[in-house]
């Protein structure tokens, strides 16, 4: 059975399970396990797309979504720049399961844009 147009081959690695071990994990609040719980059942209800003419921008056939999994423990980078490229507020740079490079203009900074990954300030 098919599930090209739904939101199933993705929630995988949405589960309620998962989400739950990872907050434990994580240390999360108790309202952002809630929030990602809520969004992973009302996910599950979307109907999926019938129309034909429908083509998404990017074809996800190949991907083998029950081969991919979370990590369960990310490594950071501690260091928060101020130099980002000309023209950027901020800068993120992720390999697989570590944040190499964070960074933050002066001006976003002063905005108040948080420079951590994950954890609400």
């Amino acid at each position: 059975m098919s599930s090209v147009g739904t939101a199933e081959p993705l929630l995988g690695l949405a589960s309620a399970p998962d989400a739950r071990a990872m907050a434990r994990a994580l240390d999360e609040p108790d309202w952002l396990l809630a929030d990602r719980t809520e969004a992973e059942r009302l996910a599950r209800e979307l109907p999926a797309e019938t129309n034909p003419l429908f083509v998404p921008y990017v074809d996800l056939r190949p991907v083998r979504f029950g081969e991919i999994a979370a990590y369960a423990e990310t490594r950071d980078a501690h260091a928060v720049s101020a130099d980002v490229p000309s023209g950027a507020s901020a800068l993120l740079h992720v390999r697989e399961d570590t944040v190499v490079a964070r960074a933050l203009s002066p001006d976003a900074a002063a905005a108040g844009v948080p420079a951590t990954v994950g954890v609400a300030n």
